[in-house]
């Protein structure tokens, strides 16, 4: 099986080819019929692919199943359509020594485990479950405990008010300013004044 994380849908098989004496066909081209059986080791076919490979030195093939070409045989349209998980299903080789179409049957054996990789490959796609009963709250855990409270500091003592200064002493008089110079300079003469009328001539 060839898995990651897209599954792929290829199921490798591999098988040894002997002619009817019971050795092994080595290095022929033969053609291989692969069917995929629903139900019962007799059908209906879900699946049939037709490949044309060639045998090794041991008569040993190997097929990518779901890689072959398609014979329109089967009920599902493509190799990936395929429910694996509705039914149990088998394998049945048939095989044409010649490479032709005149084949034998090879046998059939039923598919197990190994292919229903391909089955979670599908189911991944499958509808949405219901979405799961809501589940009951949980009890509110215990308030833990208040911390103390820590101690206020003490305020510390007022400072003693300062006692007033003494008035300071009245200073001196200051000196007295300058007199001002004299000046040698005479003021201005006053203007002449009036003429007084002139008096009355005595007796003779």
């Amino acid at each position: 099986m060839l898995f990651s994380q897209s599954v792929p849908q290829v199921v490798n098989y591999q098988a040894a080819i002997r002619d009817a004496s019971g050795n092994p066909l080595q290095s022929e081209t033969i053609s291989v019929r692969v069917s995929i059986l629903s139900g019962t080791d007799t059908g209906p076919i879900a699946w049939q692919e037709d490949h044309t490979v060639t045998t090794n030195d041991y008569g040993m093939i190997t097929l990518g199943l779901g890689e072959g070409i398609s014979t329109g045989a089967g009920s599902v349209s493509l190799f990936s359509n395929i429910s694996w998980g509705l039914s149990s299903h088998y394998l049945q080789i048939e095989v044409d020594e010649n490479a032709g179409t005149d084949y034998m049957d090879f046998g059939t054996t039923e598919l197990l485990s190994v292919p229903y990789a391909l089955y979670a490959g599908e189911s991944a796609n499958g509808p949405q479950g219901v979405t799961g009963t809501t589940g009951v709250t949980g009890s509110q855990g215990t308030t833990g405990l208040t911390g103390t409270t820590g101690q206020t500091g003490a305020t510390g003592i007022q400072g003693v008010t300062g006692a007033d200064g003494t008035t300071g002493a009245q200073g001196t008089t200051g000196p007295a300013g300058p007199t001002g110079a004299a000046s040698n300079v005479p003021g201005p003469t006053g203007s002449i004044g009036v003429t007084g009328s002139q008096g009355t001539t005595g007796l003779t």
